[in-house]
Formats: C-alpha cells, sequence, structure tokens
C-alpha cells in the first residue's frame, strides 16, 4: 500500500505574531490591580474586625454551639460590656462561657424528659421513687423552696394531661384532651389531686441535699394503671427557678451588668445604677396588649405575667369561641384559673421564685379577694393586677406606672 506523506505544515503552530505593549494601558491595569487588592484587603480586615472585636455597651448573649441541649432557647441575656476593666470582646467570651454553662446545668437539672448521665435530675428521681438520691445543690434549693410554697410540684400527672390541651393545633384536639370536657380525664385528674392531698405522694428532703420520693402502694397501683412516671414537675413555674440560676451564675463570676428575662414573664435585672422600664401587658379580646409601663431600678426581681404567655401559646390554648385554658393549677382540684388578664409585680429583694412563690395561691384560684392579692404583697413588694382593661396596685410603689405605651 502506498503511503502518502504527511504534511506537517497543517498542525504546526503559527508565527507568533508580535504586537507592540501600551505602556499606558500597562499602568492603567496596575493601578486597577492595587485598587482591587485594597478593597479586598479592606473587606477582608471589615469581616474580621466584625467576627472578632466587640463594641462596648448593651449585647445580647447566646449560649455558644458547644453547650449542647440546653434553656436559652426560653431567655433573653442582655449585659453591659467595656464598663468592667477588660475589653469587651474578652468580657463577651467570659460571659458567653458562663451562660452557655449555667442554660446547659440548667436543663440537664430540672429536665423530666431524659436521663442526663452523672446527674440526678427530675427525670432521675421520677423514675426511682423509693431510694434515698443525693442531688445537686441547685435543685435541691428549688425542690425545698416550691414545696414551702404548697404541693404544686405533685402535679406532674396533672400537667402531662394538660400538656396535650396547651400545645393543641385544632379545638377538636384540644376539646379530647381537656379535663373539663372529658369525664374520664376529669376523673383521672380528681383521683390524682386526691392522692396528693393524702400525702401518697411526697417527695422528703433531708440532709446533705438527699431526697426520697415516697410513693405509696395504693398511689403506685394507679401510676402502674395509667403510666403514669412524671410524679413531680417543676411545670410552667420551671423557669422562675431556672432564671434564679442563670442569675446567680453570672453574679459569682462577678457580673452585675445584665437583665434577664424569660419568654414567659420572669425578669431579673442584676444592675443597679439607672432605671429601666416594664411593659405592662393583658389578655384583652383574644390577644395580649400592652396597657401601660413602669419604670423600675435594679437589682429587682420581676414578673410579667398573662394567661397566655409566648407567641407559641405555650401553656396555654384558645378555643374559637375565645375559651381560654391556662397554665395556672391549683393544685386542690387540678383545674386551670384565671383571676387576672395580667399580673405585674416587683421585688428589690430575694429572685423571680420567691416573688411567684408569693402569688401562686391567689393566681390558681379564681376566688381571691382584694385583702388576699394585698397580703401576698406585703410591704416589701409592688403589684399591679389587670383586670378588665383596669389597673389596681399594691404595695410599696417600688414599681411607678409611666405613661404612654409602646
Amino acid at each position: 500500500m502506498k503511503r502518502e506523506a504527511r504534511d506537517f505544515r497543517e498542525t504546526a503552530p503559527k508565527p507568533v505574531k508580535r504586537i507592540p505593549l501600551d505602556i499606558k494601558n500597562h499602568k492603567l491595569r496596575l493601578i486597577l490591580m492595587i485598587l482591587a487588592l485594597a478593597i479586598a484587603a479592606g473587606a477582608f480586615y471589615y469581616g474580621f474586625n466584625q467576627l472578632f472585636s466587640v463594641e462596648a455597651g448593651w449585647t445580647q448573649l447566646e449560649a455558644d454551639g458547644s453547650a449542647g441541649l440546653n434553656v436559652s432557647s426560653d431567655f433573653v441575656v442582655q449585659v453591659e460590656l467595656g464598663a468592667g476593666g477588660e475589653a469587651p470582646l474578652t468580657e463577651r467570651k467570659r460571659l458567653t462561657t458562663v451562660y452557655s454553662d449555667a442554660a446547659r446545668k440548667a436543663y440537664t437539672l430540672y429536665t423530666t424528659q431524659e436521663y442526663v448521665a452523672d446527674t440526678n435530675n427530675v427525670w432521675y428521681i421520677n423514675h426511682h421513687p423509693g431510694e434515698a438520691i443525693q442531688v445537686d445543690a441547685e435543685l435541691y434549693r428549688a425542690l425545698q423552696h416550691t414545696l414551702s410554697a404548697g404541693n404544686w410540684l405533685y402535679l406532674g400527672p396533672v400537667y402531662e394531661v394538660w400538656d396535650s390541651v396547651w400545645f393543641s393545633q385544632t379545638d377538636e384536639e384540644a376539646a379530647a384532651a381537656d379535663p373539663r370536657k372529658d369525664a374520664e380525664l376529669a376523673e383521672f385528674i380528681t383521683r390524682t389531686t386526691g392522692y396528693i392531698a393524702s400525702g401518697d405522694i411526697r417527695l422528703e428532703l433531708r440532709d446533705n441535699n438527699i431526697v426520697f420520693l415516697n410513693i405509696s402502694d395504693e398511689c403506685r397501683a394507679f401510676g402502674e394503671e395509667y403510666g403514669i412516671a412524671r410524679w413531680i414537675d417543676f411545670g410552667w413555674q420551671k423557669n422562675a427557678y431556672i432564671i434564679d440560676d442563670l442569675a446567680e451564675a453570672l453574679t459569682a463570676s462577678g457580673w452585675r451588668r445584665a437583665v434577664l428575662s424569660s419568654k414567659d414573664g420572669f425578669i431579673r435585672c442584676l444592675d443597679d445604677r439607672q432605671n429601666f422600664a416594664l411593659k405592662i401587658l393583658a389578655d384583652s379580646d383574644g390577644s395580649v396588649k400592652q396597657i401601660g409601663q413602669a419604670e423600675y431600678k435594679g437589682p429587682a426581681a420581676l414578673m410579667m405575667l398573662v394567661p397566655c404567655p409566648g407567641g407559641d401559646r405555650r401553656y396555654s390554648y384558645r378555643y374559637q369561641d375565645g375559651m381560654l385554658r391556662t397554665a395556672w393549677i391549683s393544685a386542690e382540684d387540678g383545674l386551670d384559673a384565671r383571676p387576672v388578664d395580667g399580673l405585674a409585680a416587683y421585688a428589690e429583694k430575694g429572685g423571680c421564685a420567691d416573688l411567684l412563690g408569693r402569688f401562686l395561691n391567689c393566681l390558681t384560684r379564681t376566688d381571691a379577694d382584694e385583702a388576699e392579692w394585698k397580703k401576698a404583697a406585703g410591704s416589701d413588694c409592688t403589684l399591679w393586677l389587670a383586670r378588665q382593661g383596669a389597673l389596681t396596685s399594691f404595695g410599696n410603689g417600688g414599681l411607678i406606672l409611666s405613661e404612654g405605651k409602646e
């Protein structure tokens, strides 16, 4: 076969065409490149500065990502940086660590949902009746405090019923779980509160932070019949105790320029240098509205409670006809109450748990009269009650109503 010679000229590189460089264009490109680098460097510096520098002033603390399960989603913690002798960034890092640790510990101690390794928490106590259990000093103190106020701690089985109402999505779902509408659930509530009243459910507080959950044989059989595993529970009152623990963690670290608040209305102001404002709220015509504003000065514990707290309707349910089911559950009959449309309280001494304890008896009944509210307020607390659009005050005047609404 005859082969033809390949013509390499077809694939050979083309001759390079030399074009003279325009000096002016070269200089322009150099200037543009330098300008672009300067802009990039400036952007990098700005981003770095935003990430790693903190200005002095009030800012909100956030629990860090390593905190794991914690209670920070229920709280807002505002602190003033730059006045403690350290750089604001250093202060924020230190306070973030303090807050994150305290928020994680609070979840660990108070949860009824799970056991957390190496922690004798509320869940652990509920699942080990008849055993002597040593608990953390903070939890022991909270248990001691709530028991001094009454029998609300023993409403665990009752709260479990009401949980299904408060977090219902429809009226049909709520009605099916409502002990005011369902006879079988009403009987369960009655039997449970009967055991509470007779002392068949009792938490003994012993020395050295040791607790002992005592459940009678009859009550245990009742619990097995209904699958009860939640004998004690702080319920909706839990955040009053947790916010005190968070405040204690900050003050123990040497920090007092802070205001802590929970989404359901508990407030701890640690700062004593300036006045603060408290919005007074009330449930009116199916929604929460501001009906006033008060000024106060810290350090102080405050509450701003309404029957339907939180935008997510936590611990409440409103039927389409306007009927509201609240979290203010009586320890006597296990049913909800709505004695007021809103309650604002202020005390310079003690914490939110102390403040709540004053008014629990009145708040969980519908028949408390003016004399009982006034006695609960005492001489060292200011109380505002919102009822049908009007405000009634009791106490020493430390909470001063001011003009205007925001």
